[in-house]
């Protein structure tokens, strides 16, 4: 069952109305009772009485007297009773003509409020006069002003309201109308108090206008004055005013209420959109008869009129307008207008504008975590294509066990609005879910020792029978409000929860492992990381244990079901996907902050980690390594992104001098951050280290790329730890989205990772009893050896002990065995038998016993001084590729310099070669403390080719084809920088277009796209390329950008709005190999 809470939001500010809402107020016969003194009645003057006390009095009883000053008068002659005449200021007197009363609190209503008078111009108002009706602001940034402007050429003028917010004013205009001599006009201004303003002539709309950002207006310090400018340069108006009331609220001045609803303002094309509906409610007394409303939307959408039905007094009607997403894209102004023919003729408009956005082509997401809606501009500027837009107040789902909506009325429709938003700026958003915030408050809930009392570091004990409905309860909750939203297309679930996990004993926890094992919880079990094999009384002297031991059997249920997580992740996944659209993702971060086991995540579609770049940025692609390690021993099919922060721990790059502390030196003068934030303890990465890090990224199938730390990326207002301390990374990420991600993107979703004959285990077991792994730090002595593995072109693959044990190791040569301590029976008799058969084990000291290595490598011990840490890792390099060579292994490809690091991907019949520049130095952000090497040198080299026949190599950043040389390959990189290669053993020949020759609005055309090898066959690679799609009016259309033609053919599918102009489309495709293009025209008549 699909659940959703429909939130039906009033476009244009209006609640929407229903049998209750207020009636039209009395505004042509005046006020009482109520209407005159009732509480929501700030101020009512008629200038009525016996004396100038009594017409100078308040009528609404709050006690607002008013006072003349300077040449104002009354004038017994109003619009029924006396009136207050005030003259005109500057420039013909800059003389004060007012009424004023002081100033009091109620007089800055909070919230909406309503402004309205009665005027009637008289001769003096000369065009070229403005006036103010009303001042209670000043030049202040506070409180309201209301004025009238010069008259135009046609003698019409416009009013405006200026609002005061604090910081600055906004100004709200009114439509230009005609104030004539002598003829009294009943004006009046509402405000609700959320950004909307709206002014009323008469009884009709004369022009509204929202401002975002806005609420209530500040209030002030200075009286009112009503009839000129509190001060000079003064602006009487020339004329007469009577019947000034101000109240609290947004009251209704037309018989006729008319308002737009709609739960969206964006749609995109062809999607099935809910109708827009128009509530019209009879405010009159009377019933309202032979009334009509004509619905239009701009550009070529559909007009429908409707004959409404007779309307009792406070009676609505719903009239539904739907919405034909397969107009072309663009803004739509609907247009909603009532008219009446009795008791008199009366017309009144409502309007707004919607959108249509052309459907998303595809792309390779780049997600920013730490950013909201508020930041869409800078966002879209840099290129991201995905923000955290949102989370799901989950307490009262925990309190009454049920699915209720994620947040109250407003949270739920400022989300909205920013999914909208984000809709027309072309970005997705995705929710950032953590339903166990709602339950750490509660002692009961959480793990506890074997002593009884929950852990210092508190963390919910999470397989605690109740809470996986819980968490589904949650993921209903959160895509039965949005999921219908094509802008909400990600949630990431429960982030950092395995940091805190910790063996449990709760009854639950003991009863758990008693049902799955038969026994109890070992009693060596305490700590997390497993049970050091050198505290164990017996333990066998090979190193090779039964596959069952009792502790191995626990932590191998603990970190893959025991501890309850993984169940919980499933749980909220399962309810996300109840309500989302069949494109919804979910995803795990940090994944493999835990031992090399799979079941991260639970079954999420994504697997992702963050790392940092520190001291080593190829290290990202380790972490990213393990990933697909973690995927591939689940058996999930679970898809991969990779995170970069952009924050350092100042600890560790840059540390802040401590008093009388020796070893790493710091600089005597501190560079401008330092000294500009000599406290900050997160800065901004270096731009040399996020390029690096991106191309190791690139090299490897991922389907996603993600970046942490908004704060230190640009510049903001929030006082959080993450400094903004380097100004040049932003820029930095921009240039490699627009010129790496976003061309190169499409065409890397669709190539494989290259399967290597090396594989390189993480064993799960030496974890446990020898306290062994990284738990996605890309520390230790395992990952200096996988870097050096990168810099000898060794590519290897990271397998975790399932993999091994489901799939063995018959199609792989070598078996790297780093830090392998402890294994089991089954493990070293499948690695045993597959040595015996040929394989080759690479391992260092720590080998279990029970194996034997056919190499040995040397160990190095890390100095934190990144220079001699570098030389050590290019040294283990140096030493490895010839070891391996001499055992058989044949270097597919290798660079004559090392600090230029190789890895392969293929489709097809093509190989994809990426080459990135290692070679680092010193620079003047953190190079002074020695920690790390943040800038990039210049590298060149060249590349060697060990695969058989001489291939065409096309540079895939530069569009062009690179020559060869004996089979090698010549290769210059900037700093930091990273190249693509493709390999082809037939040279590109050319592009097609194939397109009707004609067509006509409203038609479903196809347009296929061939690209041929020299021999005119089709080429099994996967080729980037840039589709532009040109309607009549050169405008680029719907399906244009970057793609990839995938062996050889790309079908595009074009939905011709019914609303096209006629005339000649040209279609034109480049492929990015060789930059080779090809065109076509269709041309496009109307139905």
């Amino acid at each position: 069952m699909h659940r959703h809470f429909t939130l039906f939001l009033a476009v244009l500010g209006t609640p929407l109305l229903s049998a209750a809402s207020p009636l039209m107020e009395t505004w042509e016969s005046g006020y009482s009772g109520n209407d005159a003194t009732g509480p929501h009645v700030i101020g009512y003057w008629k200038f009525d009485g016996n004396s100038p006390q009594d017409a100078l009095r308040d009528l609404s009883g709050k006690g607002h007297e008013l006072t003349l000053e300077g040449g104002g008068l009354l004038n017994p002659k109003g619009k029924s009773g006396g009136a207050f005449e005030s003259f005109p200021g500057f420039p013909v007197q800059d003389t004060r003509h007012a009424v004023v009363t002081p100033h009091r609190p109620d007089l800055s209503p909070a919230g909406a409020f309503t402004l309205e008078m009665w005027i009637a111009p008289k001769a003096e108002f000369a065009d070229n006069l403005r006036c103010f009706l009303l001042d209670k602001k000043y030049v202040d940034h506070t409180d309201y002003q209301w004025q009238i402007g010069e008259a135009d050429k046609g003698g019409r003028r416009r009013m405006w309201v200026t609002l005061g917010f604090g910081s600055e004013s906004r100004v709200f205009y009114a439509e230009a109308a005609r104030f004539e001599t002598g003829v009294w006009h009943h004006l009046a201004f509402t405000y609700d108090g959320a950004g909307e303003g709206r002014f009323f002539i008469d009884g009709q709309t004369s022009g509204s206008q929202h401002h975002e950002g806005v609420s209530t207006p500040v209030p002030g310090t200075k009286s009112l004055s009503i009839g000129d400018r509190l001060g000079s340069n003064y602006g009487g108006f020339p004329g007469l005013i009577d019947e000034v009331r101000l109240c609290k609220g947004v009251l209704a001045f037309e018989p006729v209420a008319l308002t737009i609803n709609s739960p969206r303002r964006v749609w995109e094309r062809m999607e099935t959109a809910k109708a827009i509906v128009v509530n019209c409610t009879n405010l009159r007394k009377t019933p309202l008869v032979n009334a009509s409303l004509r619905l239009s939307l701009s550009d070529g959408g559909d007009t429908v009129t409707v004959a409404l039905p007779s309307l009792a007094s406070g009676e609505a009607h719903l009239a539904t307008f739907p919405v034909n997403t397969g107009l072309r894209p663009g803004d739509y102004l609907f247009r909603a207008r009532l008219e009446l023919s009795e008791p008199k003729a009366f017309a009144t408009d409502r309007e707004t504008t919607f959108t249509i956005v052309g459907r998303r082509t595809e792309r390779m997401p780049v997600i920013m975590w730490g950013a909201g809606g508020e930041e869409i501009p800078r966002l879209k500027e840099i290129g991201f294509t995905h923000f955290a837009g949102m989370s799901a107040p989950a307490d009262a789902m925990w309190k009454d066990k049920k699915v209720l909506p994620p947040g109250d009325e407003a949270y739920l429709e400022r989300n909205r609005r920013t999914l909208d938003d984000a809709l027309k700026n072309g970005l997705e958003v995705f929710a950032s879910l953590s339903p166990m915030n709602a339950l750490t408050s509660d002692p009961a809930n959480l793990r506890i020792g074997r002593d009884g009392k929950p852990y210092p570091r508190e963390d919910i004990c999470a397989a605690i029978p109740a809470f996986a409905p819980f968490f589904r309860n949650v993921g209903k909750s959160i895509t039965a409000a949005y999921g219908d939203h094509p802008a909400f297309t990600m949630a990431l679930v429960n982030t950092e929860v395995r940091d805190s996990s910790t063996p449990s004993f709760n009854p639950i926890d003991v009863e758990n492992y008693r049902a799955f094992s038969g026994g109890e919880i070992p009693a060596e079990v305490a700590y997390r990381g497993g049970v050091d094999w050198l505290k164990l009384k017996d333990f066998p002297a090979n190193r090779v244990i039964a596959d069952d031991h009792p502790i191995l059997k626990y932590y191998r249920w603990f970190w893959t079901v025991g501890d309850g997580w993984n169940g919980l992740h499933s749980a909220l996944n399962e309810g996300l996907k109840e309500n989302a659209r069949p494109d919804f993702r979910t995803f795990f971060d940090p994944a493999v902050r835990q031992p090399s086991v799979s079941g991260a995540g639970g079954n999420v579609d994504i697997l992702s980690h963050w790392t940092y770049t520190y001291p080593d940025p190829l290290k990202i692609g380790l972490c990213t390594d393990q990933l697909f390690a973690m995927a591939e021993a689940s058996g999930k099919r679970q898809e991969i992104m990779k995170m970069t922060q952009l924050i350092w721990y100042r600890s560790q790059t840059a540390p802040i001098p401590v008093a009388g502390a020796t070893g790493t030196a710091t600089p005597v003068t501190p560079v401008a951050w330092q000294d500009h934030d000599p406290e900050a303890a997160y800065i901004t990465i270096a731009p040399m280290h996020l390029r690096q890090a991106l191309w190791s990224k690139l090299a490897r199938p991922i389907r996603g790329i993600m970046y942490h730390g908004w704060q230190s990326l640009v510049a903001t207002d929030s006082p959080g730890a993450y400094r903004y301390t380097n100004p040049h990374t932003q820029y930095e990420l921009k240039r490699l989205i627009h010129e790496i991600v976003e061309p190169l993107g499409p065409a890397l979703l669709h190539i494989p990772g290259s399967r290597s004959e090396v594989a390189f285990l993480e064993s799960f077991t030496s974890q446990i009893f020898a306290r062994r792994g990284g738990y996605g730090s890309n520390l230790g002595w395992s990952a200096d050896l996988w870097l050096a593995l990168q810099h000898a072109y060794v590519p290897a693959d990271v397998i975790f002990e399932e993999t091994l044990l489901k799939n063995g190791l018959e199609d792989r040569r070598f078996l790297i065995l780093s830090e392998c301590d402890v294994l089991t029976e089954s493990l070293v008799k499948v690695i045993a038998d597959w040595q015996g058969r040929g394989g080759k084990v690479i391992a260092d000291k720590y080998l279990c016993p029970g194996l034997k290595a056919d190499l040995v490598l040397p160990e190095f011990t890390r100095t934190k001084k990144a220079v001699a840490d570098k030389a050590q890792v290019i040294a283990l390099a140096a030493t490895i590729g010839p070891a391996m060579e001499k055992l058989g292994f044949v270097r597919k490809f290798a660079c004559d310099n090392p600090e230029i690091v190789l890895r392969t991907r293929s489709s097809g019949d093509a190989l994809y070669l990426f080459a990135i520049n290692d070679k680092r130095e010193f620079g003047t952000y953190v190079g002074q403390h020695g920690l790390v090497m943040e800038n990039g040198i210049a590298s060149s080299g060249m590349i060697r080719m060990s695969n058989g026949a001489t291939p065409h190599v096309y540079d895939l950043v530069d569009g062009v084809e690179v020559a060869l040389s004996n089979n090698t390959l010549p290769v210059r990189l900037a700093p930091c920088d990273g190249r693509l290669f493709l390999l082809l053993p037939k040279a590109l020949g050319g592009v097609t277009i194939e397109a009707p020759v004609t067509a006509k609005t409203g038609d479903t055309i196809t347009v296929s796209i061939r690209v041929h090898d020299e021999a005119g066959n089709p080429l099994k690679a996967v080729i980037p390329a840039l589709l532009e799609i040109r309607d009549a009016n050169a405008r680029l259309a719907e399906g244009s950008g970057h793609c990839a033609i995938v062996d050889g053919s790309l079908t595009v599918k074009l939905n011709l709005a019914p609303n096209e102009d006629p005339g000649a489309w040209q279609i034109s495709v480049k492929e990015l190999a060789s930059r080779r293009s090809a065109t076509a025209s269709i041309q496009v008549t109307t139905l």
